[in-house]
């Protein structure tokens, strides 16, 4: 004879709880989805923050007729707790210093509205002439900052990344 279907759950459950100390696997299980649940939204809403701030990082550039793509946009927290915007772009032989400063006020830009604090910024211009070549500029915050609200002129924040 066969036990019923509620007889048999109920010794399942008990031998699960025997099996492992005791733990009401049904509420673990609660537990896991709502860790997991926790853990998305997270990710998403993290996810989402990043996802407005290189739009907004594009659309300033779109506006100077300079693509690109989200691709081309890195946010980084360093070991040493900073954080770092790498924004990789393309220009032609002529105006690499254009694209260049481009790049700065965009991200600045972007950094004032969303809030967002960012340590390091790091513009790498990629020139295709003849022989391609790569034009790397590092700036922090304040001099972005600064030259975003109009306290430091072109020429001023041109000196300040050469000399820094």
């Amino acid at each position: 004879m066969l036990p019923n279907q509620n007889n048999f759950s109920k010794l399942y459950q008990a031998f699960l709880a025997i099996k492992w100390g005791g733990i009401d696997l049904n509420n673990m299980a609660k537990f896991k989805w709502i860790g997991t649940i926790a853990i998305v939204l997270s990710l998403i809403t993290g996810l989402e923050a990043n996802t407005k701030f290189f739009n907004s990082v594009q659309q300033i550039c779109s506006a100077y007729q300079i693509k690109i793509n989200s691709s081309d946009l890195m946010l980084a927290n360093l070991p040493d707790g900073t954080t770092e915007l790498t924004i990789n772009m393309s220009s032609s032989r002529n105006n690499f210093d254009r694209a260049m400063l481009i790049g700065f006020y965009a991200a600045g830009k972007a950094m004032k509205y969303f809030q967002m604090k960012i340590d390091h910024i790091i513009v790498i211009v990629n020139v295709d002439y003849k022989e391609s070549s790569t034009i790397y500029a590092h700036s922090t915050m304040e001099d972005v900052s600064q030259y975003v609200d109009g306290q430091l002129s072109s020429a001023d924040f041109v000196r300040r990344l050469k000399f820094s």
